[in-house]
């Protein structure tokens, strides 16, 4: 395994980000309290913003292509990183881990093909351009994807939380075996499978096969031109075409 880390520390003062060089990867987990922005770039990089006594301890971790934007305090390590005369000590410093509302951390990329927030947070990805996306959220948060085309996406939500998409996703997949909603609509898909086993909202468009089923409770509004074959297996609503 290929992996680095780069420690994120600031200078004293306030609001000073400061731009991170990281090797290369294709997708980004969130694995700490965090606001995160993706764009599209020439190049690699991340910086983060925020108060420095927060953003000393945010890590960033590329370990087998995944950008993992850690917390250096996570689980009492006693890991440290200097920087700018700045001593971090996981011990004491970075225990108390900062609210997502409070670190802004962006990313840049030529193109990533996933997110995933393990935490709690949100991520927005700016348009991109690939063969296969994938976002998921298997912890609590917000991901917004605008400008996605792609042939095949998927869409997962095990913890809680709300994904809104738009662009050309192609063969667009959504699960929620958790409990979280799914906006779709500004998305035109070319084809959708639904599988809701937990209590979700889903609303898309396709214009082609819709397929799947709802095991658990919720809702599902399908609009475009679907041809639609969603079986109702629990508590629901199921709207396929949507008036």
């Amino acid at each position: 395994m290929i992996g680095a880390m780069v420690i994120l520390a600031l200078a004293a003062g306030n609001g000073i980000a400061r731009d991170i060089a990281v090797p290369p990867f294709h997708a980004i987990e969130l694995a700490t309290p965090a606001t995160v922005q993706v764009e599209r770039a020439s190049g690699h990089g991340v910086s983060v913003d925020g108060d420095p006594r927060s953003t000393r301890c945010v890590t960033a971790l590329v370990r087998d292509g995944v950008l993992v934007i850690g917390w250096s305090g996570r689980g009492g390590g006693g890991s440290q990183a200097t920087g700018d005369a700045i001593v971090v000590n996981a011990r004491t410093e970075c225990r108390h881990r900062a609210d997502a509302r409070q670190l802004l951390v962006r990313v840049g990329a030529p193109s990533i093909d996933g997110v995933a927030i393990t935490e709690r947070g949100s991520i927005s990805v700016g348009p991109m351009a690939v063969p296969t996306f994938a976002a998921a959220i298997p912890g609590r948060g917000d991901v917004l994807i605008a400008g996605l085309e792609a042939d095949r996406t998927s869409l997962a939500i095990a913890g809680s939380g709300h994904v809104t998409i738009g662009g050309k996703p192609g063969r667009l997949a959504i699960a929620i075996p958790g409990s979280g909603v799914v906006d779709a609509r500004s998305a035109r898909a070319r084809s959708l499978d639904i599988v809701i086993a937990g209590h979700g909202d889903i609303a898309a468009t396709v214009n082609g096969p819709a397929t799947g089923a709802i095991a658990g409770s919720g809702a599902i509004a399908v609009g475009g031109h679907p041809v639609c074959a969603i079986r109702k297996l629990g508590h629901g609503n199921i709207q396929c075409p949507a008036g």
